[in-house]
């Protein structure tokens, strides 16, 4: 049933599981998936230890590889994140239908508090300041992620004596229309980082009955300069602890 909001479509949601376009379905891949922003670590990982192509989320960018990898006697896939909500949505999508229960995301974020850059974040839930999510569930202000996987994150951090920030993500992806005001009211909203595509990820997966969950490393404060290479041992050090959760 479609709840319409003629004023704001964008939050116009419809219950049913049904689509008009449906991608297709099989058990090919293993039910945990980690999907990276980081590829070239992704390839140093696959090098190194190997790691078997199954099959490819083709756009008309490029084709993104989904390996199956071996990581302390588990099999998982593993594959690059489609950057963009919308992209990453798909490709979410994609991998639900070929047998992935769940999902965890390593990826790089903005943080929005000084003195945070480079620091973990395993947020709880994210603030929904895209259109994606809205598709996928009714409107309210967060996402909310699985809570036994954070559980599991929580717990491998803490075991490897990490430390880690878990106060709530903003995904927006209008990185150069955040104005001081509106930094300031997300801020007073508890957010501590912003990231390109968790909420709608979170949505897609709650939609379908997945589980998922971001591991994030923040390279910049946001307002204080911006920066598109975070220090490779925080992409290292992120991509590893998330297989290790999924494990």
């Amino acid at each position: 049933m479609l709840e319409r909001h003629p004023d704001t479509p964008v939050l116009d949601y419809d219950t049913s599981p049904f689509s008009a376009f449906q991608t297709d379905r099989g058990q090919d891949l293993p039910a945990s998936c980690l999907i990276t922003s980081f590829g070239d670590v992704l390839q140093s990982w696959i090098t190194e230890f190997g790691g078997k192509e199954r099959m490819r989320f083709s756009t008309e960018m490029r084709d993104f590889p989904v390996y199956t990898v071996t990581h302390r006697d588990r099999t998982l896939a593993l594959t690059q994140l489609c950057e963009g909500a919308g992209m990453a949505a798909l490709q979410t999508e994609f991998l639900i239908s070929r047998g992935v229960k769940t999902i965890l995301l390593a990826d790089s974020c903005g943080a929005l508090v000084p003195g945070q850059e480079n620091g973990l974040y395993l947020p709880g839930k994210a603030l929904r300041d895209e259109g994606v999510s809205y598709k996928y569930l009714p409107a309210a202000p967060f996402a909310e992620f699985s809570d036994d996987l954070i559980r599991i994150g929580r717990s491998v951090l803490s075991g490897n004596e990490t430390e880690f920030t878990d106060g709530p993500s903003w995904t927006n992806e209008a990185l150069f229309r955040i104005t001081r005001e509106e930094l300031a009211d997300r801020l007073e909203r508890g957010c501590v980082l912003t990231d390109r595509c968790s909420a709608a990820l979170g949505a897609v997966a709650r939609f379908r009955g997945a589980r998922f969950a971001p591991l994030f490393c923040a390279g910049y404060t946001l307002g204080q300069g911006f920066s598109d290479e975070e220090p490779e041992d925080s992409r290292v050090k992120t991509f590893c602890l998330a297989l290790d959760i999924l494990a």
